[in-house]
Parts: C-alpha cells; structure tokens; sequence
C-alpha cells in the first residue's frame, strides 16, 4: 500500500508542504557531514593545542607520582588536590571542547539552515511500531545505510593503514627522543593521524549529502489529490468561492438598483444596454455614472426610471460606448462629455419648462437627440473593438 502511495506521488511538493514539513523538523540532514565537520575540526584543534596539552598532562602525571610526598598522611587535602588538577585540566581543555560543542550545533545548519520544530521533539507512537522498524532495517534506506557504513571502515582503514606505514619511522623514534618532546611529538602525531582518517570521510559525505537532498525532496512530493485538498485548505472550495463571488455581485447590484432614482437621466441602446448619469453642478466637476446594465438588468434599470419619473434617452453608441469605458461611480471620459452633456442640456431645459416627464420620456417614445454624431468615432471604435462589439 505504501508503494501505491509512492507511486501516485508524482507531483514535486508545494511551497505549503514544504514549510509545513519544516515546522515539524523534516528538513535534510546529512549524519556523514555532521561527523565529517567534527572529526575534521577535533583533529585540527589536536594540532593546534597538542604541544600545551602534552606540557599539561605531563605536569600533571608528575605532579600525580608525587602525591605522596605534597600529601604525606593527610588525607584532609586530598579532595582540593584532585579539584584542582580536574580544573586545571579542564581550563586546559575548554577552547577545544568550547570548537567541539560550536561545531556541533552549526554542522546541521550547512545543509538545511537553522530551523527550531517543537513538534519533532513530540513523541511519535508509530516510531514504536515493529513493522515500520524493520521496513527501515530492511529497506532500501538500510540497505543505503549498510554500504555507507561498509564505504566508511574500507576507506577508514585504508587510509589508516596507509598514515601508519608512513609514519611508523617516527613513531619509532619516538622512543629515543627526551620525554617532554616525545610527548609533545606523539600528540602531533596523533592529531595528525587523527586528521588524515578524518579526510578520509569527504568522500562519503560528498556522496551522502546529494542523496539526502534528493530522499528528502522525493518523500515530500505530493499526488494530485493532494494537491487538489491543499488548494482548497488554502483558497477555499471553488464551489464555496463561486457562490461568495455570486452573492457579491448581488449585493452590488442590488447597492447599484438603490442609486438609480438619484440619476439625471437614462441612456439606452435602446433595448440591450442601459447607462445612467447623475450631475451636481455645485459638487461634481463632471457627469458620475451610478448605474449600468444589460439586458435583464438593463430592464429593471428602465423599469426603476419609469417609477421614478426619470428621463430615458435612446443613443445607442453613447450608451454602449459609456458602458465599456466607465465603471459605476467613475466620472465619464473627457471624450464623452459633450454628448453627455447634450442629453443633460435637453432634460433641464425639459425641466425648466415644467413639461411632463411622462410625454415620450417615460421609456415608450424615447427620443433620439441625435448624441451619437457627438461621440468621437475613433474612440468608440477603439472601445468597442477592444470588447469585441463594435
């Protein structure tokens, strides 16, 4: 079943998914470049502190062989004694040891970067579970874990061999050299050797650390469904979002409707299209559209105009020109403006003369005043083309 599982995950994994599988601790590690770094920086630091180290343990051991003279038979001493040579050596320890514990916690962050997951330091009851564990043992990850350590005690014991063969000569002479410098020989010798098998280790780790980028990458990949169900965690169902889209255009339509009594006047096509325009010579600068629509909306906004008394002029390529061109509460274009503002002169001088409203504007005759041959040609081709309804 795992297998099929694999199989279907075909997908490369999501910006998602891979953030969430670093909060939980799911990051590439490589244990061979981890180790590389410590025994490569250990057996430096051997280098660099052997000769005091070698001083130190030597005064040490001296002082050590005298104790029975410093001490004699009193015991009430003892204890100060032995503190004093632990953190004697311990002082001498310390800037190895403090290189140890610093490379040990900035060797994980190389690969992968620096990443603190409480969750990977919860407890996992399928960690327990036998079959899981013997998959690992058994698997293709033991498998890859069995030949890197075989890899590692061939090429550690080659290049071992190898250091001893070539430096037995001085390993011998050691003997023959005075103590102190003998001591502080063998431990360059030892660090020495210590940092060739360690060099010993790139090889692996040069090897290791692709593959961990490429086993981490491979178990985050995702199947489709998968992606399917993080798209809709993210963004929503699509159903939901169409429904929430669709009743946000009724309410805008409804907010639209509630604007058209305040409109001047109604601009048709005459039939498929229908503008309205509002103008407040004290507060606007210019002509405002409140409402547009087609067709059934474009119905109900001359239905509303009727009700209220509200002049309705037929220009067919002002109103459809104006409708692709201005958004509800936009200002008309500057290149609209004179046939707008015919249409405009028209019902105010309709109301100046206190005629009817109803006498063939009340939606049936709806006069053509001829606002269309005001309307720049150019522009309403380059409008109307760009929609595709010229």
């Amino acid at each position: 079943m795992a297998d099929e599982d694999l199989q279907d995950k075909t997908e490369e994994a999501t910006p998602k998914r891979v953030s969430d599988a670093r909060e939980e601790g799911q990051l590439p590690r490589s244990r061979e470049l981890n180790g590389l770094a410590m025994l490569v920086a250990g057996s430096s630091g051997l280098l660099v502190v052997g000769d005091s180290w070698a001083d130190h343990w030597q005064k040490m051991v001296q002082s050590i062989w005298r104790a029975d003279v410093v001490l004699g038979v009193n015991t009430i001493d003892t204890v100060p004694w032995l503190l004093s040579l632990f953190m004697g050596a311990l002082t001498q320890m310390a800037p190895w040891l403090g290189l140890m514990y610093l490379i040990a916690f900035s060797a994980p962050l190389l690969l992968s970067g620096w990443s603190f997951s409480t969750k990977a330091l919860g407890f996992k009851f399928d960690r327990l579970s036998p079959a899981k564990g013997l998959k690992r043992m058994f698997g293709i990850q033991g498998l890859v874990e069995l030949s890197k350590a075989l890899a590692k005690f061939v090429l550690v014991a080659l290049i071992a061999i190898t250091v001893f063969q070539a430096l037995d000569e001085e390993v011998l002479a050691i003997g023959q050299e005075p103590i102190k410098r003998g001591v502080a020989h063998g431990a360059w010798l030892v660090g020495l050797t210590f940092l060739l098998v360690s060099c010993s280790l790139i090889l692996i780790a040069a090897v290791d650390v692709p593959y961990q980028i490429w086993q981490h990458t491979k178990n985050l990949r995702m199947s489709r469904q998968q992606i399917k169900d993080e798209m809709k965690q993210t963004e929503g169902d699509p159903h939901l979002k169409a429904r929430v889209r669709q009743t946000q255009r009724e309410m805008a339509r409804a907010r639209m409707m509630s604007a058209v009594p305040t409109a001047d006047v109604i601009v048709t096509n005459p039939d498929h299209y229908a503008v309205a325009f509002q103008y407040d010579i004290d507060t606007m600068v210019a002509p405002v559209m409140v409402a547009k629509g087609m067709d059934f909306t474009a119905e109900k906004i001359r239905e509303i105009a009727v009700a209220n008394q509200i002049p309705i002029i037929r220009s067919p390529l002002l109103a459809r020109t104006t409708y692709y061109s201005t958004e509800v509460g936009d200002v008309i274009p500057l290149e609209l403006f004179q046939a707008v503002a015919q249409i405009l002169a028209y019902v105010y001088d309709l109301a100046d003369k206190n005629r009817p409203i109803g006498a063939g504007l009340d939606g049936l005759g709806r006069p053509d005043l001829g606002a269309d041959e005001s309307v720049p040609a150019d522009y309403a081709s380059t409008i109307l083309s760009r929609r595709g309804k010229l």
